[in-house]
């Protein structure tokens, strides 16, 4: 089956099984490693994506439903400033995910301040509720956005309620 949608803003196109798991096809036919395959039951968000501007677990969407999607992947952001801020207060307090969830959160994160430009801590809890790893607690992901939140304010950029 030929797929075609667009990937961090450029129109592809491929052949392949359409029950193929959009997870792997980022892996496997697009060299994309940001999202990763854990749990292949959407529990544990390391294979979260931007799918039509909404966090999605790519390993619970078949190939074929991604016909005519915009798909944003964790390598699709890395380079923006916004990402730039998270990833500064990520290593401003020592907040280091596991090689497995840390660009999931990274985009989940991206995601929160997107939509909350300074979180409360209930809508930190609601974005992140679809991540399951124990690599790093709740109150270091706290502070590492407020540190996030914190940088982008100082910047003269969003930050204001």
């Amino acid at each position: 089956m030929t797929v075609s949608f667009l990937l961090n803003g450029k129109s592809v196109s491929l052949d392949v099984p359409p029950n193929k798991r959009l997870v792997d096809v980022l892996r496997e036919d697009f060299h994309l490693e940001g999202a990763r395959p854990g749990c292949y039951a959407g529990e544990c968000g390391a294979c979260t994506v931007f799918v039509n501007g909404e966090l999605t677990h790519s390993c619970l969407v078949p190939v074929f439903a991604a016909q005519d999607t915009d798909i944003i992947t964790y390598e699709g952001l890395a380079d923006t400033q916004e990402m730039k801020y998270i990833l500064a207060g990520f290593d401003a307090v020592h907040y280091h995910p596991c090689a497995n969830c840390r660009q999931s959160r990274l985009l989940t994160a991206y995601a929160l301040l997107t939509t909350h430009p300074v979180p409360e801590r209930r809508e930190i809890d609601a974005f992140f509720s679809g991540h399951r790893c124990g690599c790093s607690s709740m109150g270091e992901l706290y502070t590492a956005i407020e540190q996030a939140v914190d940088m982008r304010r100082r910047s003269g950029r969003h930050g204001r309620r």
